[in-house]
């Protein structure tokens, strides 16, 4: 097998993967639902479920949403898990819309990126 095919074995092998964990974090969100049948939105806060674990330690990308001047502010950010804590730790400069929108009101959404970290290293090579 060439280099190529190589690389399309793994990126295949990584989207398999990523598939599987998307699953099991639809089943944990629809048996969390399913309990709060009148609620819209579901809170997931630590301890987390493996299936949460999972997603937060193979990911490094995730959607940011703040609330800027009345209106919806959405950011691609990089995020690091740090299990030990059970926290997921964002950066951002002083003088950004997010960063002033997170002083005016903390509360967040937070859509985790399924794109595992290893194939986006595995990319770069």
């Amino acid at each position: 097998m060439d280099a190529r095919g190589a690389k399309v074995v793994c990126l295949a092998g990584a989207a398999a993967v990523s598939a599987l964990v998307a699953y099991h974090v639809g089943k944990y969100v629809q048996r969390r639902r399913s309990r709060n049948a009148g609620c819209t939105s579901l809170d997931i806060r630590p301890p987390f479920p493996p299936e949460i674990v999972a997603l937060l330690t193979s990911s490094v990308l995730c959607y940011l949403s703040t609330l800027a001047d009345g209106a919806p502010h959405l950011s691609l950010m990089n995020f690091t898990y740090c299990a030990e804590d059970e926290k997921i730790i964002m950066s951002t400069r002083r003088d950004t819309t997010k960063f002033r929108a997170l002083l005016r009101n903390k509360r967040v959404a937070v859509l985790v990126h399924d794109f595992p970290a290893e194939l986006r290293q595995r990319a770069a090579t």
